[in-house]
């Protein structure tokens, strides 16, 4: 999905609406414009994978198995592991 995108003499910006944020990429103009698309396809694709409120997500089927077992992915191990990791401070 092709958002509002502005170009200044400095930096070509998107901005789109993703893990329930408003989200502004922007990157040079030496940069091709399509670099935008190809990094909110790297963000959309975490955020369908990974994002709690998205019905289907890795953690959306943790929370509704609610102490029984489910199969994840490495990433969101690793994630959890830093998640516990960083609520130990």
């Amino acid at each position: 999905m092709h958002r509002e995108q502005n170009k200044s003499q400095q930096y070509h910006a998107q901005v789109r609406f993703l893990f329930h944020a408003t989200v502004k990429i922007k990157i040079p103009v030496a940069y091709s414009v399509l670099l935008l698309d190809d990094l909110f396809s790297i963000m959309e694709s975490v955020d369908y994978q990974y994002n709690s409120y998205r019905k289907d997500s890795y953690f959306d089927l943790i929370n509704r198995s609610a102490g029984s077992f489910v199969e994840v992915d490495d990433v969101t191990i690793f994630l959890l592991k830093k998640i516990k990791e960083v609520a130990s401070f």
